[in-house]
């Protein structure tokens, strides 16, 4: 165990050693770049943000590890642990570089293109001794890399403690901080580059330029994942790159720029909300349909949209490999969708339904769906425009406020009209849920079927329905419905209430 701790410390220090080394040469790298002013200065910094705090903690740090390793005879009683918990402050430094991280490969490419004098600084540095492997890339990449080890480093110390051991009981509180920390980071890192491969994604389908409903940019959705192969749509065969986001499948072809061209663009196919669609593996009753033989079946995805007729789409990858990968992939992204909301006031009452475009509150989901996302829309927008406006508010808005908001202070009604925006959204999205549901059935002949059984008039044959088919969700239906209509007016209130206080704040001419 005491060998084993030994060895557990060795690594930790000479692995350390060589990493403060490689952080050296990044400082020395960047102070080139900077004095020779090859780059704009807050270029150089997006680049590596906080560069030399990072290289100035680990300095101190590792110096800090030797002191104390070289001053203790006995390495089997050497505590450390106080050590690590000075690490898990110190490597939140580490935030704004790791965040930076997913833009840098092309940040580095367009620098190089736009300033001659940083491409030939970075292809000189090869013809140096000791700079023959550099790669500024990837010795921009080594700290997220370095990051990432440290917990299973500190496991390894851990581990080979023995229990009792003084320096135990810190050194396991110690790995636990770190490791959620360096998760922290390491996922915040992820995310952002999940987005920027969004960005990436639309800006190669023509970027701003798309119209509006084609954007693909949105504040919550992120890439998972991408293939190509063959897309079966409306019986028509296309070759096809596959988009997967946390919300969405894109299927995307390439097309040539002319005709004579060797020049391709990339044009959109089709796209589906994951909240629409179920997948499974190619089943032999569809493959029989669309003439695909048992070998093609085995890299084969069938995904049937739940909306309007239930149309399947044809996805054959391009190995079984590829098929084995994606599947638990989307399966997992399909099961992480927003749940839909559960938890409402208890003093709703449940609503009736008919399924029609009437706006009144028994409209159906399906029309309450656009009802209520189109109001969402509404009032953000409608917020925005207020809380911008200069002039003053009217008496009867200041009237309408109820008490316990006249007591609100302004940041506080702030996070609220935020908070309640959010809410109306997950009502929105939960009753498009339930809507699409309903799509899914013959809903005339149903109607008429159940009519003629029942005697019942068409208005409590669609009510039934409704209840039968959402398997008890009708009540809460109503529920939301409800709840729609008493989010709008709270952040009507919320809104007026900002307002005021914001031109209260403003001085008097």
């Amino acid at each position: 165990m005491a060998k084993d701790r030994q060895e557990a410390l060795f690594e930790l220090i000479n692995t350390e050693r060589l990493y403060v080394a490689d952080l050296g040469i990044l400082v020395q790298t960047f102070l080139v770049i900077q004095t020779k002013k090859l780059i704009p200065e807050e270029d150089a910094q997006m680049l590596a943000p906080d560069l030399n705090e990072i290289f100035q903690f680990h300095i101190s740090w590792l110096k800090d590890v030797e002191v104390r390793f070289s001053s203790s005879p006995d390495k089997s009683a050497l505590q450390i642990g106080d050590l690590f918990v000075n690490q898990v402050e110190g490597i939140k430094v580490y935030s704004s570089y790791c965040t930076n991280q997913p833009t840098i490969p092309s940040k580095i490419e367009d620098l190089r293109h736009r300033f001659s004098g940083f491409h030939d600084f970075l292809k000189s540095l090869h013809k140096q001794e000791e700079f023959r492997d550099f790669n500024l890339q990837e010795f921009l990449e080594k700290p997220l890399q370095r990051l990432k080890r440290y917990p299973l480093l500190l496991k390894s110390v851990v581990d080979s403690t023995k229990d009792g051991h003084s320096d135990k009981k810190i050194l396991e509180g110690a790995f636990e901080s770190l490791k959620s920390t360096v998760e922290r980071i390491s996922n915040t890192a992820l995310q952002v580059q999940q987005r920027q491969r969004v960005v990436d994604i639309q800006n190669s389908l023509g970027g701003n330029s798309l119209p509006q409903e084609l954007q693909l940019v949105t504040r919550k959705r992120l890439f998972v994942w991408e293939g190509s192969g063959l897309v079966y749509l409306k019986k028509q065969k296309h070759e096809a790159s596959i988009f997967l986001f946390n919300d969405l499948i894109l299927f995307v072809k390439k097309v040539r720029r002319g005709l004579l061209s060797s020049d391709f663009r990339l044009e959109e196919l089709d796209r589906y909300l994951l909240s629409t669609v179920s997948v499974a593996p190619l089943s032999s009753e569809t493959s029989t349909s669309y003439n695909i033989n048992e070998k093609e079946r085995d890299r084969g995805v069938e995904i049937t949209v739940t909306e309007g007729e239930g149309t399947v789409l044809v996805v054959l990858l391009s190995t079984k490999s590829e098929r084995d990968e994606w599947l638990p992939v989307v399966f997992e992204t399909l099961s992480s969708l927003p749940k839909p909301p559960r938890s409402l006031d208890p003093r709703h009452k449940s609503g009736s339904f008919i399924l029609s475009d009437d706006p009144s509150p028994t409209a159906s989901p399906r029309a309450t769906d656009r009802k209520s996302i189109s109001k969402f829309f509404h009032w953000r927008k409608k917020s925005e425009d207020l809380l911008e406006e200069g002039s003053a508010p009217d008496e009867a808005s200041e009237e309408r406020l109820s008490s316990p908001k006249k007591g609100m202070g302004l940041e506080a009604a702030n996070e609220e009209l935020e908070a309640q925006f959010l809410k109306l959204e997950e009502v929105a999205a939960f009753l498009g849920h339930e809507a699409a549901k309903l799509k899914k059935i013959d809903i005339d002949k149903l109607v008429l079927d159940k009519k003629n059984k029942t005697g019942l008039d068409a208005q409590q044959v669609v009510a039934t329905l409704l209840k039968e088919y959402s398997s008890g969700s009708h009540d809460e239906l109503g529920l939301l419905l409800n709840e729609n209509s008493a989010l709008e007016k709270e952040i009507e209130q919320l809104t007026s209430f900002v307002k005021i206080q914001n031109f209260k704040k403003k001085p008097s001419t």
